[in-house]
């Protein structure tokens, strides 16, 4: 039933016409009321038309103040698109790129009159004031399944397809968010669409997605399982390859990526794309400290396509809506290793929404869904926003990845042994400063001690080079205290293996000054031999 009835159907029965002016008036104002309501109130297609002029359909109140126990439309993006990348940066809500769409009135068969465009627009939303705001595009042609991340003040796009082949590429483009300027980056070495872009400390890390077909450039089929890693602190170096032991069944296109607590998270995903595909349940963990992926619990169902509406908030991993998923709120309880359906989009009428490729996040106490496909229209992309209380659990945490740094070194080895152990954050970025009064004094600390960390890690590098340990473990300790209060101990325990047999033969004194004495033996013989040969050596006869 349209929402006009039912609001009209509601209204009729509070006043009771009936008996408050009898049958014949009741039937008289009741033609009225219909009359001027269906006259009166737009359709929901003027609505819409309506909204584009002026996107806020609702007062403009402030975000913070405002309450919304069901979902509500409050207006539309500049842009129509789906399968967008988005972030949240100082509370406004960004969003770049994506697959936008028009009508060709040339095209005369409905399948074929609405045109797909990759889209280089950019935009954010502002939930204090319920407006959005177009910002400088991104140079060059539309994109989509790209790669996106957050370094500092800065958005990184890697990869993706472009407008209007869909061919794929290698480009990486730097969006400043404080000079609303684009500067390129560094390309990846493949030409790579739908993969992972995640930052843990000072590093940058692309995985998983796929690349062309070898006939054409321009079909997006093929999946790979690159891992590549940009060190932050020395860009110039480029993408360095990685073997993280990828799992192949981890292969996956149009899955959803996330870090938190250190670790990294691959979710859903499809097996292909141009051509056929199938959707997958799995879920992946990836601990860079042990260089190992695991598999977690499945979905409840088969997902892809809603990288950019699955995300962390309150150490909480939501994943809304997507290609299966429909329209469902799931939440991924880390701890219980278990998924649960939390909730359900709604439009304005109260109708279910099945969306594709939307954006999602959280700002405040509000869930924030922009854009997306909706399926009910053949996933045609739309640029309707919409805003819902949510309730917030926050946390307030700092912990170390891994707590306990294992390190074995062999006795006189020469070399410097370097390992790393991440700091981690719940709750936001936060300042904290490392306690090593215990930390002996042959192993180093990389950087100062007072540090910041958030969601993407820290990375702490220690260098151990003992001379001669007098024990055969050590055991120390090194504590994080947050400004915030909270703090976190790692336990690092450096056991001494006995040297090899060839070591302990080369670097013992007695042996090294036997070789020196027997090559400079050999050295006089040779010299003895060129004189003896010199001094006999017959003559030449001319």
């Amino acid at each position: 039933m349209p929402c006009n009835c039912l609001l009209l159907t509601s209204f009729l029965k509070i006043i009771s016409p009936k008996k408050l002016f009898g049958q014949f008036c009741q039937k008289t104002l009741c033609f009225i009321v219909i009359i001027g309501f269906l006259y009166g109130t737009p359709s929901q297609a003027q609505k819409t038309e309506a909204s584009n002029d002026n996107p806020a359909l609702l007062p403009k109140n402030d975000f913070r103040q405002a309450n919304y126990p069901i979902w509500t439309r409050i207006g539309n993006a500049p842009v129509v698109k789906a399968e967008a990348g988005s972030l949240v940066y100082n509370d406004l809500f960004y969003v770049f790129g994506g697959i936008s769409g028009f009508i060709d009135k040339t095209q005369q068969s409905p399948s074929k009159r609405y045109r797909i465009v990759f889209t280089n627009s950019a935009e954010y939303f502002d939930p204090k004031t319920q407006q959005w705001t177009s910002i400088t595009p991104k140079p060059g042609r539309g994109v989509s399944h790209y790669g996106i991340c957050l370094v500092d003040d800065q958005v990184w796009l890697a990869g993706g397809r472009l407008d209007p082949d869909r061919a794929l590429t290698n480009e990486v483009w730097i969006y400043d968010l404080q000079k609303d300027t684009w500067t390129p980056g560094p390309s990846l070495p493949h030409k790579l669409a739908s993969g992972a872009l995640l930052k843990l400390g000072r590093k940058l890390h692309f995985f998983a997605g796929g690349t062309h077909s070898i006939l054409t450039e321009t079909r997006f089929n093929t999946l790979t399982k690159y891992h590549l890693i940009l060190d932050l602190d020395n860009i110039k170096q480029g993408w360095q390859a990685f073997e993280s032991n990828f799992p192949t069944a981890a292969q996956t296109i149009h899955a959803s990526y996330l870090n938190t607590r250190g670790k990294f998270y691959l979710i859903g995903g499809q097996d292909g794309h141009d051509g056929g595909n199938t959707d997958h349940k799995q879920v992946y963990e990836y601990n860079p400290a042990l260089n190992q992926w695991r598999r977690l619990a499945n979905l409840p169902h088969r997902n892809s396509h809603n990288e950019s509406a699955t995300f962390i908030i309150d150490s909480r991993l939501l994943s809304i809506a997507g290609e299966h998923n429909g329209d469902k709120i799931l939440e991924y309880d880390f701890e219980k290793n278990r998924w649960q359906t939390i909730d359900s989009l709604l439009n304005e009428c109260g109708e279910e929404m099945r969306l594709i490729g939307p954006s999602a996040k959280v700002i405040d106490n509000q869930l924030i869904i922009a854009g997306g496909g909706l399926k009910s229209k053949n996933y045609r992309s739309v640029n309707a926003t919409y805003i819902k209380n949510f309730a917030r659990r926050p946390v307030q945490k700092i912990g170390f990845l891994p707590d306990t740094l294992k390190v074995t070194i062999a006795r006189n080895q020469l070399d410097v042994v370097k390992q790393s152990a991440w700091v981690w954050t719940l709750g936001g970025k936060k300042n904290y400063q490392l306690n090593i009064e215990n930390m002996p004094a042959w192993v180093r600390l990389k950087g100062e001690t007072k540090r910041v960390s958030d969601e993407n890690s820290d990375e702490l590098e220690f260098s151990f080079n003992p001379r001669n340990p007098s024990a055969d473990n050590v055991t120390f300790q090194i504590i994080a205290q947050a400004d915030s209060g909270e703090s976190a101990t790692l336990v690092i325990e450096v056991s001494f293996a006995p040297a090899p047999m060839w070591a302990e033969a080369v670097l013992s004194p007695p042996v090294i000054d036997s070789i020196i004495l027997l090559l400079t033996l050999l050295l006089i013989f040779l010299l003895i031999l060129k004189y003896i040969y010199k001094k006999n050596r017959p003559e030449l006869v001319s």
